[in-house]
């Protein structure tokens, strides 16, 4: 387990790292114009191609020669498959790095909202300990601060409360399909 404790972040980037990250990315998504944008609809009908269906296509990719005499010319077919195949790899590899990329930036997001929260709190601890303290001046701070916290927890609460009804709504709807 990751110990949030004693992970630091010594800085966030400066305005022009994060300008020139962001051209990286563009520059990096240029590279890949070719790609078509696909929808849910067009992807209805596609699959996740196993091993063995990869390995199915290049063994009957080596019957193509085998099938010329019957059915004519098959090398445009055989050049289309191999390209495919071989950009269908190319693409996994990309998708591999870009996966890992985005979990390493992704949790890298979460572990600094959640050290940051840490602090947040931590900061209305103390203020709390200094009123209880008797600093009774810095109570109206404390109270606002309270306040954000509550507003905070209600819609947390509200949140969670609308994804049950949401779940349970939906649940109603496939048992009565079912029937």
């Amino acid at each position: 387990m990751f110990d949030l404790t004693t992970t630091t972040f010594d800085a966030a980037m400066t305005p022009s790292e994060f300008d020139q990250s962001k051209v990286d990315l563009q520059t990096l998504q240029s590279k890949f114009s070719f790609l078509h944008p696909l929808d849910e609809t067009d992807t209805k009908g596609m699959f996740k191609t196993s091993n063995l269906e990869k390995t199915l296509m290049r063994e009957v990719l080596s019957e193509f020669d085998n099938a010329a005499p019957y059915l004519g010319n098959t090398k445009q077919n055989k050049d289309e498959v191999t390209t495919l195949l071989l950009l269908a790899e190319q693409l996994s590899f990309h998708e591999d790095q870009l996966l890992q990329t985005y979990n390493l930036v992704r949790r890298n997001r979460m572990l600094a909202e959640a050290k940051a929260y840490r602090r947040v709190s931590s900061f209305r601890d103390s203020l709390v300990a200094i009123v209880k303290g008797g600093q009774k001046a810095a109570a109206p701070i404390v109270a606002r601060i309270a306040a954000f916290f509550k507003k905070r927890s209600d819609a947390i609460k509200a949140a969670n409360k609308a994804k049950k009804e949401a779940a349970e709504a939906a649940k109603a709807a496939a048992e009565a399909v079912a029937q």
